[in-house]
């Protein structure tokens, strides 16, 4: 085992304090998010959409994100943010998160393919 010099452990300290920062941004946000899905569903979207984009490890917004779309009739983004939830629920070996989207993507799948064109 390797021993860290000081300025070596002082910057993975750095590190984890940072991710820790981080951590606990995200969940104030994503705590945003829910209490905007009473108020602003417009804001709620876009935060959740926010994670979403960076293939992020929460499952919170693959699991809401897709039930708003599903209210709003907006099945293509359902499925799009279903099939990002399954590239990261495989990512982080989440196999429960990973069966229920495979199962919401079924449907969301079947019912954007009966709309007519």
């Amino acid at each position: 085992m390797k021993i860290m010099s000081a300025d070596e452990w002082k910057h993975e300290l750095d590190q984890k304090i940072a991710e820790e920062k981080k951590t606990e941004a995200d969940w104030k946000l994503l705590t945003k998010a829910q209490q905007f899905e009473k108020t602003n569903i417009k804001k709620a979207i876009a935060i959740y959409e926010g994670f979403v984009s960076e293939l992020a490890h929460y499952p919170l917004p693959y699991l809401r994100l897709p039930i708003i779309y599903r209210k709003e009739k907006d099945y293509q983004n359902e499925v799009r943010v279903l099939q990002a939830a399954l590239l990261v629920f495989a990512r982080d070996n989440d196999e429960r998160n990973y069966s229920d989207a495979a199962k919401r993507l079924d449907k969301a799948w079947a019912l954007l393919t009966s709309l007519p064109l």
